[in-house]
């Protein structure tokens, strides 16, 4: 279960997630018989994927920097359009 939630955390989905820690164990020395990982199984929805990648810090800082930009253009419209009703 510890390899099955570690694949889980690192954004696989369920199905695949089992998958990959079962087929660690097949192939290890020490657990590869059916006894350790013949009774996981995945039921509902399998391509599920439970912990979604996070945004990179690079990323987060475009985004960041994109909503600046347009909050500073929305600001100076918003000015330019009251100093233009007030000089009617």
């Amino acid at each position: 279960m510890e390899r099955f939630y570690f694949y889980l955390k690192n954004s696989n989905s369920i199905m695949s997630s089992l998958r990959s820690a079962k087929l660690e164990l097949i192939n290890s020395d020490v657990l590869a018989h059916p006894y350790y990982w013949a009774g996981f199984i995945v039921s509902g929805k399998a391509d599920q994927v439970v912990f979604p990648k996070k945004l990179s810090l690079g990323m987060l800082l475009g985004i960041t920097i994109i909503a600046a930009i347009l909050l500073l253009i929305f600001l100076n419209a918003r000015k330019l359009k009251l100093s233009s009703g007030k000089s009617n």
